[in-house]
């Protein structure tokens, strides 16, 4: 017994060692991890700088924690740092980002060396379920191909005239909603009324490129109220963003298990899903009847277009998404940007109000007298292209907050 003494105090003392020696093992595969990384990253971007509060290993993964609801702020405040010169945002488990903020590199980036700067495979992973295959989330031949599909469907002279009159019909309903809170303006005098300007537009351009995309007329705008999809996108396109500024197999692990954001999103999907998928299904059936005439809408104009093997309702469903996607939060920041802009700067609101007097005075005779909404006249798409003022007060617009 006595000469099992020796091995038993050796077990005791290892023991009383593992948890040292797992942390010492821990520690130098992460110093080895960095060294490797470190390396990798400097040969693939050479001397990028990187925030001040970029950690060993860690990256930037807390400060992407910490200023998750101020991210745009953060980042900001780091490229006018670097500027003109690009920054990179590094994380565990996550390729680098690197943040570019000079007219020169965006141009060379979406523009003359647009096959070389691919999405990437990250995009596509946090935000495929919302999105599915839409020209969003592809790289290649297959962006190019839906590309095609879309630039052939928009070139079309009955989708065109459709566009027109769906923005023409719900921006009489936007005439409505802003003409009570003008006429309360004025009557409160001395008090002015908050106006939510980005909700409602927002609602609007939701209303615009829903009809557009499904021929669906969701009625939030009319009613002052969200419709169920409007809700569950709008949030859908929150909790997908979040998931870069989430470790990738916590969010994962939360979309699996129910829990969270994540489980919210699943009941965001479901409600989208039974919106978008029902009327894809209702356009397809009606592709050889009566029904289908008259409809100028992106799913119904495809399904006239594809032959019936081609009839992919995942493939419909990201070609309207896609449309809505990039038409949508685009254009309502920019209406939302733009009055704001001449807010602040009445010579040029002036100017613009001039202009349309002077070129479409039916218009502004409408306005001077009071109009009701329903009767008052509103310029199709041929009766703007010359208001050339306009023009350049909206590109200055997008060269200040590009959307």
């Amino acid at each position: 017994m006595l000469s099992f003494l020796p091995t038993l105090q050796q077990l005791k003392l290892e023991t009383a060692r593992a948890p040292l020696a797992a942390a010492l093992a821990l520690c130098a595969a992460l110093l080895v991890v960095s060294a490797v990384s470190k390396k990798r990253q400097k040969s693939a971007h050479g001397d990028v700088a990187v925030p001040p509060t970029t950690l060993p290993v860690l990256g930037n993964l807390l400060d992407l924690v910490r200023n998750n609801d101020t991210l745009h702020d953060w980042m900001y405040e780091n490229a006018k740092r670097c500027h003109p010169k690009p920054f990179v945002i590094r994380a565990p488990g996550r390729a680098d980002l690197v943040v570019i903020s000079t007219p020169e590199a965006f141009e060379d980036v979406v523009k003359t060396q647009f096959d070389v700067f691919g999405k990437g495979p990250g995009i596509h992973m946090r935000l495929s379920d919302l999105l599915g295959d839409s020209l969003t989330l592809l790289d290649g031949d297959r962006w190019r191909i839906q590309r095609k599909i879309l630039v052939g469907l928009f070139s079309a002279r009955a989708m065109r005239d459709s566009i027109s009159s769906i923005i023409r019909k719900n921006a009489r309903v936007l005439l409505g909603v802003l003409t009570p809170q003008a006429e309360a303006n004025a009557a409160a005098a001395d008090e002015q009324l908050d106006l939510d300007l980005s909700t409602l537009m927002g609602r609007f351009t939701l209303e615009v490129f829903m009809e557009v995309g499904f021929g669906l007329q969701l009625g939030g705008l009319e009613a002052g109220e969200p419709h169920p999809f409007e809700t569950a996108f709008d949030r859908a396109q929150i909790i997908g963003t979040m998931r870069y500024t989430t470790p990738t197999p916590v969010w994962k692990l939360k979309r699996l298990l129910g829990l969270g954001v994540e489980g919210e999103m699943t009941q965001c999907l479901a409600t989208i899903n039974e919106t978008v998928l029902s009327l894809i299904a209702r356009a397809v059936e009606a592709k050889h009847s009566d029904a289908a005439a008259g409809r100028k809408d992106i799913v119904s104009l495809a399904v006239e277009a594809l032959g019936d093997e081609e009839l992919d309702p995942s493939l419909l469903r990201a070609l309207a998404m896609s449309a809505l996607v990039a038409g949508r939060d685009t254009t309502a920041q920019t209406l939302c940007w733009f009055v704001y802009m001449l807010t602040q700067n009445p010579r040029v609101e002036q100017k613009l109000r001039a202009e349309v007097v002077t070129k479409l005075p039916k218009l502004a005779e409408d306005a001077e007298r009071g109009a009701n909404p329903e009767e008052s006249w509103l310029p199709a798409s041929d009766d703007v292209q010359d208001l050339t003022y306009l023009e350049a007060c909206l590109k200055e617009t997008l060269r200040l907050y590009p959307a």
